[in-house]
């Protein structure tokens, strides 16, 4: 019995005592291990970057060459198509592209004016009202009897500023297409700009006749009826504007306390 005890005893004597000094040693270095795999997937992640930049770079070479191959059996109208198909929700998705193609149009047909048209939209999208502008003035030069290349250049001529000029291209879009109520709504604004009220009403009231469910000619007259200082038929319009889904007249009159 007392050797078994003893045996017992000595086991436990055998267990060897580990200090708080050797628990610290061992964690750190259990953490600078750690701090050696997190370096190494850093490493690593900054290898996969690397790679995946060249591999994005290689790709967009590859899709440059491929894309040059195609343009090159491709007529000015097909080009032309192709960059029309760029547009999403009157926006150019890739405008370099859509250039790209318009450019090649024009080398391949330079009388091609609807090439012409699209790129000058391009360029005041981009807020580039000099060169479209000059796009316009080439497919005005080519068919005299576009209207929408009349209108397209009074748009950029009134957000140069240049109401009396884009006036001038808006009456000769009407004057080609007396139907024509973007022309009307746009000269109707230029003359709002330049503080004509009575002619920007004439304007609205026009396209009013041609479309009386047009809520934004309602709207607009709203504001230009206020400017003149009669508030009961611009709250009669902006009612109106917003029966019909245009409520932003309506909103902001409300907000001041008006039109109740």
């Amino acid at each position: 019995m007392l050797r078994i005890i003893c045996h017992t005893l000595l086991i436990l004597f055998l267990i060897p005592f580990i200090s708080d000094a050797e628990i610290i040693a061992t964690s750190q270095k259990s953490e600078n291990k750690l701090l050696v795999s997190v370096e190494e997937l850093e490493r690593e992640n900054k290898k996969l970057k690397t790679l995946s930049k060249k591999e994005n770079e290689q790709k967009r070479e590859r899709f440059k060459e491929q894309s040059k191959n195609i343009t090159q059996s491709l007529t000015a109208s097909e080009l032309t198509e192709k960059a029309v198909d760029l547009w999403k929700d009157d926006e150019c998705t890739d405008i370099e592209r859509a250039l790209e193609y318009f450019n090649k149009a024009i080398s391949l047909d330079p009388n091609y004016a609807k090439a012409y048209h699209n790129r000058g939209i391009v360029w005041a999208n981009e807020g580039n009202y000099d060169r479209a502008i000059q796009d316009y003035n080439k497919v005005i030069e080519l068919n005299p009897g576009d209207a929408l290349a009349y209108c397209h250049r009074a748009n950029a001529r009134a957000n140069k500023g240049n109401y009396d000029r884009a006036i001038l291209d808006y009456s000769k879009a009407i004057e080609l297409n007396p139907s024509f109520a973007e022309a009307y709504g746009n000269r109707g604004n230029a003359w709002t700009d330049k503080g004509n009220y009575d002619q920007a009403i004439l304007d609205y009231n026009k396209i009013i006749e041609l479309n009386p469910i047009d809520a934004k000619a309602y709207n607009n007259r709203g504001f230009v009826w206020a400017y003149k200082g009669y508030y009961d038929r611009s709250c009669h319009d902006w009612r109106k504007a917003c029966e019909l889904g245009y409520c932003s007249g309506l909103n902001w009159a409300r907000k001041g306390g008006g039109c109740k």
